[in-house]
């Protein structure tokens, strides 16, 4: 189970005494996040951002950068970025958009009358999420508009927060995440961690399963 809990003592104990352990799997459901709260005016956020964040967001308003909604060009650029990056594309991302509906928005940066960066943002409850992302490699900072657009929208939303997803610990210096960490702080903001997956181990042979994904763990560099 992965409970969408944030890390208290209180919860820490609770597992515990159901007999729930963490499991081995590396932190893949984002349980260390960057948000950005939203209680600010759009001048004072972009005031917040890394200089270059802001400087990138404002180069890209320069260029002629556009941004669009719509789901027709994400799913191109999403296959050319898994390969790419050499990661499994997620196969529900379309199922997500049917469930989420209006909820979510598939954010498309054009530039010269291509598409070259997308983003599907998720706005539900308190939150806008990042959730995912695609791109062609290009020198043109489209996905730094992107976000800034969606954080906008968010506020408009009156949503209080901006969860751009996962993270990598700062101890962590060769996590796969440690590129896109760095795009997502730039933004400025803070963290928020929630609870690691639980296990609810119900046989003996559990130490098999557990052994292989804490090598594959250490293997990944998470």
């Amino acid at each position: 189970m992965s409970p969408l809990l944030e890390i208290t003592p209180e919860n820490t104990k609770l597992f515990k005494d159901i007999g729930l352990q963490n499991a081995p799997i590396h932190a893949m459901d984002a349980e260390l996040c960057w948000v950005l709260d939203l209680d600010k005016s759009e001048e004072e956020l972009l005031v917040g951002m890394r200089k270059t964040t802001r400087y990138e967001i404002r180069r890209a308003q320069k260029l002629g950068v556009a941004i669009h909604t719509g789901a027709k060009d994400f799913f191109a650029l999403y296959t050319q970025t898994s390969r790419r990056q050499g990661f499994v594309p997620h196969s529900g991302i379309r199922e997500e958009l049917d469930v989420f509906g209006s909820d979510a928005v598939v954010y498309n940066a054009v530039y010269e009358g291509k598409t070259i960066a997308s983003a599907i943002i998720l706005f539900w409850g308190d939150q806008a999420i990042y959730h995912h992302g695609a791109s062609i490699l290009s020198k043109i900072p489209a996905s730094y508009l992107i976000q800034w657009e969606a954080i906008r929208e968010a506020k408009k939303r009156g949503q209080k927060l901006y969860n751009f997803w996962g993270i990598a610990p700062e101890d962590k210096a060769s996590h796969p995440w440690r590129g896109i960490t760095l795009f997502k702080t730039g933004f400025g903001g803070r963290t928020m961690e929630f609870m690691h997956a639980q296990d609810y181990p119900v046989s003996p042979l559990y130490v098999i399963p557990k052994t292989i994904e804490l090598i594959r763990k250490q293997l990944k560099g998470y």
